[in-house]
């Protein structure tokens, strides 16, 4: 059986259900990498990292938006990495071609306790499996002036239940971005 990946900072999963996001649509969301999928063991968004694949190398990476974001999101917390039978996943149905999603519930086939997130992709990042760009540091595809963030919210606005409120926090996280991220409102 092929098999998919899903993290979650719960425990004690006997499946997985759909649920709602920023896509709009509800869905089971997975990844054919575990090193991948344990990015998202801890509740985060794109205002503190960007999650991706290097245009240069092609390899998976991590970077920091704003200082400190990878210890304040993942140091110290506790994450489950689900595996689920690849078979109903489906890609090309969100605008970022590693994530998978399922419509249907899906049931668990194993969980691996992930004692320490950070201390999990450190090594992922060790072996070569992820690259973690520190801020300021970043890879070219991540644009020095954050332009893409601009970008990604006015997507967000288009099923946001609370547009200003959306607005309001990418304007606290990157307040250079302020007046180009109000004028979408």
């Amino acid at each position: 059986m092929d098999l998919v990946y899903h993290a979650s900072p719960l425990s004690g999963l006997a499946k997985i259900e759909p649920r709602h996001s920023t896509h709009g649509e509800s869905y089971v969301y997975a990844a054919k990498s575990r090193t991948l999928a344990l990015v998202f063991s801890q509740k985060h968004d794109d205002y503190l990292f960007y999650i991706g694949y290097d245009d240069e190398t092609g390899e998976l990476c991590l970077t920091e938006r704003i200082p400190g974001a990878l210890e304040e999101v993942f140091r110290g917390k506790l994450g489950f990495l689900y595996a689920l039978d690849a078979t109903r996943f489906l890609s090309g149905k969100t605008p970022w071609a590693p994530e998978l999603v399922s419509e249907s519930a899906e049931p668990v086939t194993g969980c691996e306790e992930i004692r320490d997130c950070l201390a999990a992709l450190l090594l992922c990042e060790a072996r070569g499996e992820l690259t973690v760009y520190r801020y300021p540091a970043r890879p070219s595809c991540v644009p020095g002036d954050d332009g893409d963030l601009v970008e990604a919210t006015a997507y967000f606005l288009k099923t946001a239940k609370d547009p200003q409120a959306l607005v309001s926090y990418a304007c606290e996280k990157h307040p250079h971005l302020a007046s180009r991220l109000r004028a979408l409102l």
